[in-house]
């Protein structure tokens, strides 16, 4: 039986590796790549959805859904006990920042929760380019046995990945959010409505622009899946996956030195355009 199941495991290791084929990217290369797996085969299907079938484990982020009210407690546990020094707060696809239920002590009253207090010390705005702001908030944690302290820095989004900015924008948050990262220790928790689709973009696009910075190459696939299996039904529709390449690909053009944004043409696979037009917007790209 022991034996039967290391055969199994190693058969369907295989199986993928040989799906999935080489998933790696140069950068220099992207762009063909993405136009590659965005035509229809033979059969009518392109390579991005048989890839998308087929998603490394990381303890650099925790995904998960807004704290409600009767879980307050419970999340500030999660960030204790994983020693974790940022948050990043999503909005609803609805509401904006401002509305969301706080979760968050506020300056005349620390919050108890029994191993530890949590207290707000200071509360600071960051402005974006497109006129937006994120809310900085700077809490101590201090535990009510000893003499532990932890330093949570936690980030009060706009609307991500907003449709009325240019994709470029998209990596704007993100920047920031690993600016910090690299003062900071544990795991950045990143949390949306549900759990799901921007809070698991968001990470994502942060791993891949990392990617590109040390190596020169992105591994979408690879990523995406770690994605998935970090936080299962992350990446639900195709469109989703798509838009990673995308969000990517106008990284890369914006690196490179003579080349416009990238445009979709009517049957999806990605173009470069002659001129530049920074007004694009996302909505119109995905």
């Amino acid at each position: 039986m022991y034996f039967q199941e290391q055969y199994v495991f190693i058969h369907d290791a295989l199986l993928e590796a040989i799906l999935g084929k080489e998933t790696e990217v140069s950068s220099s290369q992207l762009h063909s790549y993405v136009n590659s797996i965005l035509i229809p085969g033979v059969g009518g299907k392109t390579r991005l959805e048989k890839q998308f079938k087929g998603y490394y484990r990381s303890n650099e982020f925790i995904i998960t859904q807004h704290p409600l009210p009767h879980t307050t407690k419970d999340f500030w546990r999660m960030i204790w006990d994983h020693n974790a020094q940022i948050i990043v707060m999503l909005p609803d696809n609805q509401s904006l920042a401002e509305d969301e239920f706080v979760y968050w002590p506020s300056r005349e009253e620390s919050m108890n929760c029994e191993a530890f207090t949590v207290t707000l010390i200071s509360k600071d705005r960051l402005c974006l380019s497109n006129e937006e702001q994120i809310i900085i908030h700077d809490f101590i944690l201090e535990a009510t046995q000893d003499d532990y302290v932890l330093e949570v820095r936690h980030f009060q989004c706009p609307k991500w990945p907003n449709p009325d900015a240019p994709i470029s924008s998209t990596f704007e948050l993100i920047n920031v959010i690993k600016e910090e990262a690299l003062t900071r220790d544990g795991p950045t928790i990143v949390h949306d409505e549900y759990g799901a689709v921007s809070a698991g973009m968001l990470c994502a696009l942060t791993t891949l622009s990392q990617q590109l910075e040390n190596e020169n190459a992105v591994d979408v696939f690879q990523v995406a899946k770690m994605i998935n299996l970090m936080r299962p039904g992350v990446f639900t529709d195709i469109e989703q996956y798509q838009f990673v390449y995308k969000a990517m690909l106008s990284l890369v053009s914006t690196k490179e030195n003579g080349n416009g944004p990238m445009t979709a043409d009517k049957n999806g696979a990605v173009l470069i355009a002659d001129e530049s037009d920074p007004a694009e917007s996302m909505e119109s790209l995905v």
